[in-house]
């Protein structure tokens, strides 16, 4: 099952960015968060979000990977969005899974008034191993938070 740090991760970043969300991304992250704990760690993510006729969200990777990138995506858009914004889109492509790692590009897309605009764009890298612990115990007791490299929130304006 999905660990308990990337569960509890995704649930709190996700109800900290509250209206910030675009209604259909909202209803595609609650039901993320509400099956985090019942998903396979090694369950295909894509095909996961497919199945569930997920429009706003895409991913590669096993399930856990891409809920814990996901995790730390809503946490730094949480933190600096301006309040103004709707973010209606996360996807991660071109994603490679390792042991230890799980990398690639991630693009979150928001609404500007009537304007869409690029929220995070480029290259995120998940390595527990940079923690100097076993993979299973940083993913256990950090989740999420064994990402080393992730794209700054792109700075916009509404003026």
């Amino acid at each position: 099952m999905v660990e308990k740090a990337t569960a509890e991760a995704l649930a709190r970043n996700f109800e900290a960015l509250g209206e910030v969300l675009s209604d259909p991304l909202r209803r595609e992250l609650a039901a993320c968060v509400n099956e985090a704990v019942h998903l396979p760690n090694w369950q295909d993510g894509g095909r996961w979000l497919s199945e569930q006729g997920f429009s706003r969200l895409s991913a590669e990777g096993p399930i856990s990977k891409v809920l814990r990138a996901l995790a730390f995506a809503l946490e730094r858009l949480a933190q600096q969005s301006p309040p103004d914004l709707r973010v209606s889109e996360i996807r991660l492509s071109r994603c490679r899974s390792g042991c230890s790692t799980y990398s690639g590009e991630i693009v979150a897309v928001g609404e500007l008034g009537h304007e869409r605009v690029e929220l995070l764009s480029g290259r995120f890298l998940w390595d527990c191993a940079a923690w100097g612990v076993p993979s299973d115990q940083a993913a256990r007791e950090r989740g999420y938070a064994c990402m080393v490299e992730f794209p700054a929130v792109i700075e916009t304006s509404s003026a």
